[in-house]
């Protein structure tokens, strides 16, 4: 039987790769993280829960308060880049009812926001939605390999 041969771009195979299998790390802030929202994530599209080192998304779920601020940005230095990062829900993506002093007006002010997914707390298909259109965006991105 003759045997055929695939020929591909190294980083359109590496991304077909990641796409396949996205890992997630998770910040926790507040309500969503006690409802639906966990729940959701791990039927969703990212079931696989690692460390930060070893994550592509990161998943902000609840309000990001001051406090939290520093953990939220060194949780996000601590992961290989290139990675991506989803505001869950009201609170994530913009304060949500919370805002006030100590309360940032989403997880945007401290890391870069990727999706933003609305509601309190999000449809399970907004959730898919979102980790559906990381997965797209993996592609058109890149993957962040030097040529030589």
């Amino acid at each position: 039987m003759p045997r055929g041969y695939l020929t591909a771009c190294l980083d359109d195979l590496l991304a077909w790769a990641r796409r396949a299998s996205l890992w997630r790390a998770t910040f926790f802030g507040a309500c969503c993280s006690a409802g639906a929202c966990g729940e959701d994530l791990a039927t969703s599209l990212a079931p696989i829960e690692v460390a930060p080192e070893g994550a592509d998304l990161l998943v902000v779920v609840g309000a990001v308060t001051r406090k939290h601020a520093p953990l939220l940005a060194a949780t996000y230095d601590r992961m290989p880049k290139p990675c991506w990062v989803v505001a869950l829900g009201a609170c994530a993506s913009a304060g949500g009812p919370f805002a006030g002093y100590g309360v940032l007006p989403g997880a945007a002010s401290v890391v870069p926001v990727d999706v933003y997914v609305p509601g309190c707390p999000p449809a399970p298909s907004q959730i898919r939605k979102a980790m559906q259109s990381v997965r797209d965006s993996i592609g058109e991105r890149g993957l962040g390999l030097e040529r030589s």
